[in-house]
C-alpha cells in the first residue's frame, strides 16, 4: 500500500512539474486538479485506515463471538440431551414399577390359589379310600376348582410385564458413528478494498439479462415459483409450489440439476447452512429442513401451529409468517415457539395476510410483506413497530429481500413493480415496472456480489428472470 501511494505521489508530483514548464494558465489548473486527485487519495488512505482499524476490532470481536457461540451450543446440545435422558430413564423407571406391581398383584393372587388348591388336595387325599365320601367331596370342591382356573385364565389375559428395549436413534448413530461435525467455521476473507465503495441500489438500472426456464421434465402442471434463494454463484434454488416441488438449477445453463417432491405445496425457502435448506410447507402446517449433498433430499421436520408461509433464519432461529391465523414466530431450529407477534400495544392485529419474511442485515429487526394491508412492516424481535412502507403503487406485496446496504427489494405483485425502499420503511424508487418485466411479480432474490435480480411472475410461470444492475 505504501508503495502504492509514494507510487501515486511521485507521479503526480513529476506530471505536476512538467506541466508548469509548458505554460502558466494552464498549468494553474493542472495543479488545482492534482490537489485534488492527491486530497482524494489521502481520503481513501484515511478510510483504508479505518478499514483496518475496524477489521482488527472485527476480528477480535468475531473470535470472542466464534467461541462462545460454540460454547453456548454445546451447552444447547448438552440440554437436550440431558432432558431426553431424562425422559427416557423417567419412563423406564415407571415401566419398572408398573411391573413391580402387576408382579407383587400376581404372587398375592396365586398364593390364594395355592393355598385352596392345597386345601382341596389334601380333602380328596384323606377320603381317597371312602369311595362314597370321595364323590361328595369332588362335587363340593368342583366349583371352586372352576373359579381358581378362571381366575387364572383372566390374570394370564389382563396382566402383562412390559420389557424394556432402548434403540438408539438412527439419526444420532449415523452422526457418531461417521464422526460428522456438529457444526462449521465459515470463514470469511476480509482485506481493505482500497477503492471507491460500489455503487448503492438507488444509483442502478436495470438491465434485463434474459430468462430461465425452471420447468423439468417430471413437472405436470406449469410452475407456479413462489420462492428463490441463491445457492452459489451459479446455483439457485427455487420452491414450485404448482408441482409441489424444490428445485436446483444452474443459472448458466438454466438446467435443474436436482428436485425433490413433497406431499403438498411448497412456499418459501431459506437457507440455513451450506448444505441445508428449510421450506415452509403451508397446507401441512410444517417447516421441512432439505439436505444439499450432490442433490436434495429430505432430512427432519417439524410441526407449527398455522398454515405457515413465509421463512427466514437469523442467529440460529427461524423466523416464521402465518396467514392463519395471522402471526409471525420465532422459532428455535427443534420448534420451540421464543416468541410469538400478533398484536402491537394497543392491542390491535399486526398483520391480516403476512406471506414473507426477512431479518434486517443487523439481525435486529424483521420486516413483513403484508398481503392484505398492502404494505412492509418493519418490528423488533419483541413486536415494537419501527416503521411501515405504504405506496400508491404497492399493491398485495409478496417476496421481499434486504440488499447490502440495508435497504430491501420488495415485489408489488398487483402493483406490477419492484419497489426499493430504505431500512427504515422510507420510499427510495420503483426498480421496474410493468413494461420492464414487473408483471404480477411473485419471488425475488438478489445476489449482492454479481448484482443480479432474479424474479418470477404469473405471465412468464415456467421461466425465472434475470437482470443485471449496473
Amino acid at each position: 500500500m505504501e508503495d502504492y501511494i509514494r507510487k501515486e505521489k511521485s507521479s503526480v508530483l513529476g506530471h505536476t512539474i512538467c506541466k508548469a514548464n509548458h505554460t502558466s494558465s494552464a498549468g494553474g489548473d493542472d495543479y488545482k486538479a492534482f490537489v485534488r486527485r492527491i486530497e482524494k487519495l489521502l481520503t481513501v488512505v484515511k478510510t483504508t485506515k479505518e478499514e483496518i482499524d475496524n477489521n482488527g476490532k472485527e476480528i477480535a470481536t468475531s473470535y470472542t463471538d466464534a467461541i462462545n457461540d460454540i460454547r453456548k451450543y454445546r451447552e444447547d446440545i448438552d440440554s437436550y440431551l440431558n432432558a431426553m435422558e431424562h425422559r427416557l430413564l423417567e419412563r423406564c423407571h415407571e415401566i419398572n414399577k408398573e411391573n413391580e406391581k402387576a408382579i407383587k398383584k400376581l404372587d398375592s393372587e396365586f398364593k390364594a390359589m395355592k393355598y385352596e388348591l392345597d386345601t382341596v388336595y389334601s380333602r380328596l387325599k384323606s377320603h381317597g379310600r371312602q369311595s362314597g365320601d370321595m364323590v361328595l367331596v369332588a362335587n363340593k370342591t368342583s366349583s371352586t376348582l372352576k373359579s381358581i382356573v378362571q381366575d387364572l385364565k383372566a390374570d394370564n389375559g389382563e396382566t402383562k410385564l412390559q420389557l424394556c428395549l432402548f434403540k438408539r436413534s438412527k439419526t444420532i448413530r449415523d452422526m457418531i458413528s461417521s464422526d460428522r461435525a456438529i457444526g462449521k467455521l465459515e470463514i470469511t476473507l476480509t482485506h481493505p478494498s482500497f477503492q471507491e465503495d460500489k455503487k448503492n441500489l438507488y444509483d442502478m438500472v436495470s438491465n434485463n439479462k434474459g430468462e430461465i426456464n425452471v420447468k423439468s421434465k417430471t413437472d405436470k402442471k406449469d410452475c407456479y415459483i413462489t420462492s428463490i434463494i441463491v445457492i452459489s454463484s451459479d446455483t439457485i434454488a427455487c420452491a414450485d409450489w404448482a408441482n409441489n416441488s424444490v428445485k436446483l438449477v444452474e443459472t448458466k445453463t438454466g438446467k435443474v440439476t436436482s428436485e425433490i417432491h413433497l406431499s403438498s405445496q411448497p412456499w418459501d425457502l431459506t437457507s440455513i447452512s451450506d448444505d441445508q435448506l428449510a421450506v415452509t410447507v403451508t397446507s401441512e402446517n410444517k417447516i421441512q429442513y432439505l439436505h444439499n449433498r450432490s442433490g436434495l433430499s429430505k432430512s427432519n421436520s417439524i410441526d407449527v401451529v398455522g398454515r405457515c408461509r413465509g421463512i427466514a433464519y437469523n442467529k440460529e432461529n427461524l423466523v416464521v409468517s402465518y396467514d392463519d391465523p395471522s402471526k409471525v414466530e420465532i422459532l428455535n431450529m427443534y420448534g420451540k415457539v421464543l416468541r410469538c407477534l400478533k398484536t402491537d400495544t394497543s392491542g390491535n392485529a399486526l398483520f391480516e395476510r403476512p406471506y414473507y419474511v426477512v431479518a434486517s442485515a443487523d439481525g435486529e429487526s424483521v420486516y413483513v410483506s403484508d398481503n392484505e394491508k398492502h404494505s412492509v412492516t418493519r418490528l423488533t424481535f419483541d413486536g415494537e413497530m419501527l416503521g411501515t412502507y405504504k405506496d400508491t403503487e404497492l399493491r398485495c406485496p409478496r417476496g421481499l429481500v434486504v440488499c447490502r446496504d440495508g435497504s430491501l427489494l420488495v415485489c408489488s405483485s398487483h402493483g406490477h413493480s419492484v419497489h426499493l425502499i430504505s431500512s427504515e420503511c422510507n420510499k427510495l424508487k420503483v426498480m421496474l415496472r410493468r413494461k420492464e418485466g414487473g408483471e404480477f411479480c411473485q419471488a425475488i432474490c438478489y445476489f449482492d456480489a454479481a448484482d443480479k435480480l432474479y424474479l418470477s411472475n404469473f405471465t412468464l410461470s415456467d421461466q425465472i428472470r434475470v437482470y443485471k444492475f449496473t
